[in-house]
Formats: C-alpha cells, sequence, structure tokens
C-alpha cells in the first residue's frame, strides 16, 4: 500500500528509503518489523535476568576465593580456574556447587534468549538483507551452545570421578577404564566444535546484530550495549549494564517508530 511522505505529501511505495519527489530520507517500518522489537525485547528481559544471576555467580566467586584450592577468576577466567584438579577437588563446598548450577542455568536462559533474538533477526531480514548474517550468527550460536553442552558435559562425567580420586588412597581410587579415555575425547571433540560456533556466532550474531540494530533503528544504545558486553567477558558486572541499555535502546526504537507513524497519519489528508 502507497504510504504518503510527511514532508512533500508525495505518495510512495512500501519499503521506499527516499521520497521520489523531495528526495527526504523515509524508511517505512512494517508491522513486521515492529513485531521484532516485540521479540527483542523479550531478549532484553532474558539477557537481564542471565545478567542479575552471572552478577551472583561473580560474587559467590569472589567470595569463595578465599577457599583453599581455589583462585580468583572474572569472566572467561573463572572457568579457567575450575579447570584445575585442587579446585575441583574443593567442588564439595556448597558455595562451589551453587556456582556451578547457576552457571548451567545461565547457559540454558541465555540459549532460550538467543532463540528470541534470532526471531526477531527473521523479521527484519524480510526487509533488510543486512540481518542476514546476524540471523547465520544467531543459529550457529544456538547449535554451538547445544553441542558445548553435550560434549563438554559428557567429557566431565568422566573426567571428574578421576580427578575427584587424586589424593585419594589407591583403595579408594576411581578405576580408569580404557573405554572411558575414548568417550572423554569425542566430548572434548563435540564440546570443542560447539564452543568454536558459540565464539562465532556470538561475534556475528550477538555483537553484529546489535550494531545493525543500531543502524536500522538510529539509535546509540546498542552500540553501547556491545561495548559492554565485550567488556563483560572479562569483567562480568558491566553485563548488567548492557542488558538495560538493550532495554532501553528497544523501548526507544518503539517509541521513534510510533511518533513516526502519528506524523504519518496525521500528514495523510
Amino acid at each position: 500500500m502507497p504510504r504518503r511522505c510527511p514532508i512533500c505529501g508525495t505518495y510512495n511505495s512500501l519499503g521506499a528509503i527516499k521520497c521520489t519527489h523531495c528526495q527526504n530520507s523515509i524508511e517505512f517500518i512494517s508491522q513486521e518489523e515492529q513485531r521484532s522489537l516485540k521479540d527483542l525485547w523479550v531478549f532484553g528481559i532474558i539477557f537481564l535476568i542471565t545478567a542479575i544471576a552471572s552478577v551472583a555467580e561473580f560474587s559467590l566467586n569472589i567470595a569463595s576465593s578465599s577457599l583453599p584450592g581455589h583462585g580468583l577468576g572474572f569472566g572467561l577466567t573463572s572457568i579457567l580456574n575450575g579447570l584445575n584438579p585442587t579446585s575441583i577437588s574443593s567442588s564439595l563446598s556448597v558455595t562451589i556447587l551453587i556456582i556451578e548450577v547457576i552457571s548451567v542455568l545461565v547457559l540454558f536462559v541465555e540459549c532460550v534468549s538467543f532463540i528470541y533474538l534470532r526471531s526477531s533477526f527473521t523479521k527484519l531480514k524480510k526487509f533488510d538483507f543486512n540481518f542476514s548474517t546476524p540471523l547465520t550468527g544467531t543459529t550457529l550460536l544456538i547449535v554451538g551452545i547445544i553441542m558445548a553442552i553435550i560434549g563438554l558435559g559428557a567429557a566431565l562425567a568422566f573426567i571428574f570421578p578421576l580427578l575427584n580420586s587424586i589424593g585419594n588412597s589407591s583403595a579408594t581410587q576411581t578405576p580408569f577404564l580404557p573405554g572411558s579415555l575414548g568417550a572423554i575425547l569425542l566430548g572434548v571433540f563435540i564440546g570443542g566444535i560447539g564452543l568454536l560456533l558459540l565464539v562465532i556466532g556470538y561475534i556475528i550474531g550477538v555483537l553484529l546484530g546489535l550494531h545493525r540494530l543500531a543502524t536500522k533503528f538510529e539509535e546509540s544504545f546498542f552500540d553501547f550495549a556491545l561495548v559492554l558486553i565485550i567488556v563483560s567477558l572479562l569483567f562480568t558486572p558491566t553485563g548488567l549494564i548492557a542488558a538495560v541499555l538493550v532495554l532501553l535502546g528497544t523501548r526507544r526504537s518503539q517509541h521513534r517508530i510510533n511518533d513516526k507513524a502519528l506524523e504519518e497519519f496525521m500528514a495523510t489528508p
């Protein structure tokens, strides 16, 4: 359906970038694109929840840093601290168990949030091909998370009993079965591919996607969130601010679209 330019009143086809008469920059926002912001809002809400959980995990990690054999880590470095035998041997403490449970829950919930982000990009791709790459990225991200959980989870299931027996008497040590090595290697291989897809998907799905959203809706909050998400990989609490910025950027974009629709309605005779 033709839409009227709010500046000169000329009717233009749906999807026009500039008015054919006055060359005023106009980009009509379809209902499908507006619905994409609703999916983006849900992503932002879940992102905020996981960010709060991550900050809680971050605080617990600081509190548990005083425990023997457990060092202090920030962001991704906290994962590395959990991969040494001395840290695993202290995993029976309630604090460490809580940290591990929160980590798993956050990962699952983040996967749900990426599904909504992918849904938003799917709708936007129909009108803006620039969202094709972020859409592919979110697909890789979701597949990568699933593969990482399955692969690394299976590997750790065989590794933990062996590492927990380190330091115990020979009578109480867990026997290492030959088939366990193959299961561990297979799990690490699948998990490694999953982590690679996860990293690639995160870069071109979440980070590039936020930048494309900032360009599409002319909203700088998305770019600010992008920077803070990168920082949160090393310093977890900044992810909470990034989640708030995503929500603010989405809300401001919705208001701007509504205001634009009102202007076009008022310009229509």
